[in-house]
């Protein structure tokens, strides 16, 4: 192919696409191709403005024409197949004899089961669970985890989390409450599960329940009434359950303590085990509890689980020397450092610890409660402490005749102890006479003096023993006359009914 002129390279823009790289000789070169008499070609434009841009366009192209071969064949190829690309796609007419298709069906869309609206209340959640519903649960679980019963145990946990969820905030009707408001089949299907895990296995569980119940409530979550039912639950079932561990149990309280709700929560878990069981709820109160007994957020809760546990009704409800003496000791020591009514709270749960004590037997057992409460008599005791064991020793002599032959065993070495309460007995004889048996009494105030007598002979006098000696014998005196001023009277009654 020969160029004739410049029109036919520059001449319009396409006509660089209407050449074919066939007919392109590779051996135009640029300048074979420019030349042009420049003279002329001023002639052919209106202003060189003009010529300068026709000529720059000229060059592009010449310089577009002197690539190799291959790359020139590749640019065309691209650009036809572009165009083929760019064809609309072919109609498609339907035939006439040809069948309609059946327009295809929808597939039916799945009604989406609304969901129940969360009940109000927790009595309310509690009634909807189905026994035989959280039983077949239960069983899918156990099947899955043969070999893992805290797999399947958590499952449960978490099961009841969410039956159990409510809006309404619960308030405690009873000590017994939540695990009450739940139906008496559902109680039997978790207390069986739980018992039949295994021992050791319900003490894990148990402990975990603990452990997730102040988890979740740290990261804010309110549905942890599963948790509680089945701590409260197991604990009712087995009460040294939360004893098994006081060491754990102490750790999970040190680490929430500074979270007011959380610990609030954990001490009432961990006591629930005293609402069954006197002895392990003052075991969990001396050990668990009372370490906070002082500090502002929790001492109302220790003082009223105290109080609570003490008051709740029961028989098995008694308490040993031990078990009194140690409380008794701690309301009148720790108690002090309490604020004015939170100290009067905690001393007025003393009537209700003696009569816990003293309740049961108290003509057999009475006598072992003497030695131990007259050996804390001390003089550096509190007023209000004194009281008290004065108060309890009189209880003594006046149920159980034998804490008089104790009381006489353990003068000698005991007298400043001893003239303290011969001096209450003195200035409350009035209260008194109709209580305590007269003969004992006399009979002891004279094995007093014999042994009063013995003493002043010794080489080491007691400091106590001039006033035990001094009491006893005008206590003696007063009770002479008390004794037949009641003889008297009851001689001239007597006289006058006949």
């Amino acid at each position: 192919m020969m160029i004739n002129n410049k029109r036919d390279i520059c001449g319009s823009h396409d006509l660089m696409y209407e050449i074919h790289p066939t007919e392109i000789r590779t051996s135009i070169s640029p300048s074979s191709a420019v030349e042009l008499n420049t003279t002329s070609a001023l002639a052919n434009y209106a202003t060189k403005a003009e010529y300068r841009e026709q000529y720059a366009f000229r060059a592009g192209v010449l310089n577009i024409l002197t690539v190799p071969l291959a790359q020139v064949r590749s640019l065309y190829t691209t650009l036809d197949n572009n165009k083929e690309n760019r064809k609309p796609p072919p109609k498609v007419t339907a035939k006439e004899n040809e069948p309609k298709k059946a327009p295809k069906k929808q597939p039916e869309k799945k009604e989406v089961k609304e969901k129940s609206p969360i009940p109000k209340t927790l009595d309310s959640a509690a009634s909807q669970i189905n026994a035989k519903e959280l039983k077949s649960a239960l069983e899918i679980g156990q099947a899955r985890f043969p070999e893992a019963p805290l797999a399947w145990l958590k499952g449960l946990a978490e099961y009841l989390n969410a039956k159990l969820d409510h809006t309404g905030q619960s308030v405690p009707k009873s000590a017994e409450y939540p695990q009450s408001a739940l139906p008496s089949d559902v109680k039997q299907v978790i207390l069986s599960a739980i018992q039949g895990a295994g021992e050791s296995t319900a003490q894990h569980f148990y402990e975990m329940c603990l452990t997730a119940l102040a988890n979740d409530m740290s990261k804010g979550s309110t549905t942890v009434f599963g948790y509680k039912v089945i701590l409260q639950l197991v604990a009712f079932q087995n009460p040294n359950i939360t004893l098994a561990n006081i060491p754990k149990l102490t750790s999970i309280r040190n680490s929430y303590q500074n979270r007011q709700n959380i610990g609030l929560a954990i001490l009432w878990a961990v006591g629930q085990g005293g609402v069954k069981d006197l002895s392990v709820g003052l075991k969990v109160w001396q050990e668990v509890m009372l370490p906070v007994l002082e500090m502002k957020n929790y001492s109302n809760y220790v003082i009223r689980y105290l109080r609570d546990i003490l008051g709740h009704p029961g028989k098995s409800r008694t308490l040993n020397p031990d078990q009194f003496l140690s409380v008794l000791d701690v309301i009148h020591t720790r108690g002090q450092a309490l604020s004015g009514n939170l100290r009067q709270e905690l001393v007025a749960v003393v009537p209700t610890l003696r009569t816990r004590a003293f309740q049961h037997e108290p003509e057999k057992r009475l006598q072992s409660f003497f030695q131990p409460l007259l050996e804390r008599l001390q003089s550096s005791a509190s007023k209000e402490h004194k009281e008290e064991l004065l108060a309890s020793l009189a209880q003594c002599l006046r149920h159980d005749q034998q804490s008089f032959s104790v009381w006489r065993q353990l003068y000698t070495k005991n007298l400043a102890q001893s003239a303290l309460l011969l001096a209450h007995l003195d200035s409350n004889w009035s209260s008194l006479r109709e209580q305590l048996p007269v003969k004992l009494l006399k009979e002891t105030l004279r094995t007093f003096k014999v042994t009063n007598e013995e003493l002043k002979k010794g080489k080491h006098k007691e400091e106590r023993l001039k006033d035990c000696q001094k009491l006893s014998e005008r206590f003696q005196v007063d009770l002479e006359k008390s004794y037949d001023r009641v003889n008297r009277s009851r001689l001239w009654n007597v006289l006058r009914e006949w």
